[in-house]
């Protein structure tokens, strides 16, 4: 009996914990921080084509990358965006394990019968297997690009009107 309620609460872990695996791969990430040599994928304001490329230097004023062999250097003004490729597939890893053991500890521990089930113990690592293997198949099918640097832009525009001035604002992100 206590084989057929670890089942169905392994079931409905599962089931419940299918979408904080999914919201994992879109989550935003905290601003990066590159060093040189770090591969970059730059978006350039003139609809012009993404540049892929090591990170040579990155400044106020400049960005410098090697392209294909071929050292360029792009002003800011010149830049709408740039992304880091850094993603691992151990973070993934990570964040699947937890959730899974974790939320398996929680429903099977609250029962002392099933504590002391003699399958409590490879239950839990089975799950927190499975959430591992989720996890990172889910982080396969993310990008990988962190935000770097992103140029905005905001215009304050004021026009006369039937009775007063009109302000619009708006930003670009």
């Amino acid at each position: 009996m206590a084989g057929i309620r670890i089942a169905m609460l392994c079931a409905v872990i599962q089931a419940i914990s299918a979408g904080s695996a999914l919201a994992q791969a879109t989550a935003t990430a905290p601003p990066a921080q590159a060093t040189a040599g770090a591969i970059v994928f730059v978006t350039p304001t003139d609809d012009g084509p993404e540049l892929k490329g090591r990170m040579v230097s990155f400044g106020p004023e400049t960005l410098t990358l090697l392209s294909k062999g071929q050292r360029t250097t792009l002003p800011m003004s010149r830049v709408q965006r740039i992304d880091l490729h850094d993603d691992s597939l151990k973070n993934g890893a990570i964040i699947g394990a937890a959730v899974y053991g974790g939320l398996t500890l929680i429903a099977l521990g609250g029962d002392p019968e099933l504590r002391s089930d003699p399958m409590f113990i490879p239950v839990i690592l089975m799950q927190t297997g499975v959430g591992a293997l989720l996890g990172t198949a889910i982080d396969a099918l993310h990008r990988g690009r962190t935000p770097l640097y992103r140029r905005t832009t905001s215009s304050l525009s004021v026009a006369p009107a039937r009775k007063g001035v009109a302000v619009g604002m708006s930003f670009r992100f």
